[in-house]
């Protein structure tokens, strides 16, 4: 499921909270931030060290 937010008419906000699993690792996106001066992507990643 991905939810859009519109902050304003420049801006866009995307949560596509994906997970994906590579043998041991794991990366989640929560967040995207496209904005015309920047783009911000919050993410996790989880791995065994």
């Amino acid at each position: 499921m991905i939810l859009s937010v519109y902050t304003d008419a420049a801006t866009k906000v995307v949560l596509p909270m994906k997970t994906v699993t590579v043998g041991q690792t794991t990366v989640t996106v929560r967040k995207i931030q496209i904005a015309p001066s920047s783009t911000t992507i919050d993410w996790e990643l989880k791995g065994k060290t």
